[in-house]
C-alpha cells in the first residue's frame, strides 16, 4: 500500500514528492503505528463515488486500522486535471503544490489560472 500511494503521489507532483514523503509516512506512523495496521482499501463504484466528477485522473482511498491504539485513519487522495478547474473552484482542498516558484507567484497575485496541465496538476488528501 505504501508503495501503491508513493507512487500515485510522485506521478502527481514528481520530484517533489521525495521531501514530502518521509514526513507524510512519519505523520501517519506517528497517529496510526503502521506495522501494526490492517490497511483496507475502499474502491466505490463510480455512481457513488463522490471524487468522480469530470477532472477526475485517478484517486484512492484506504482505511488504515490498529485494533489495539482502537484509532482508524481514512487516507484518500485524487488527482484532477487543470482543464476541469480552476484553483478558485477546486475550493478549500490541500493543494500540494510544491514548487516553491508558484507559491510566490500566488503571493503576489499573479495569474494562477493559466498554465500546461503539467503546471495544473493538484493532488487533495485528508488523513
Amino acid at each position: 500500500v505504501v508503495n501503491a500511494v508513493n507512487c500515485s503521489l510522485f506521478s502527481a507532483v514528481r520530484e517533489d514528492f521525495n521531501a514530502l514523503k518521509p514526513h507524510l509516512w512519519d505523520a501517519v506512523d506517528e497517529e496510526i503505528c503502521l506495522s501494526e495496521c490492517d490497511i483496507y482499501s475502499y474502491n466505490p463504484d463510480l455512481d457513488s463515488d463522490p471524487f468522480g466528477e469530470d477532472g477526475s485522473l485517478w484517486s484512492f482511498n484506504y482505511f488504515f486500522y490498529n485494533k489495539r491504539l482502537k484509532r482508524i485513519v481514512f487516507f484518500t487522495c485524487r488527482s484532477i486535471s487543470g482543464y476541469a478547474y480552476t484553483r478558485s473552484e477546486a475550493g478549500n482542498e490541500l493543494d500540494m503544490d510544491l514548487g516553491e516558484e508558484d507559491a510566490e507567484e500566488n503571493r503576489d497575485g499573479g495569474d494562477t489560472e493559466s498554465g500546461s496541465i503539467e503546471e495544473e496538476r493538484w493532488v487533495s488528501s485528508a488523513i
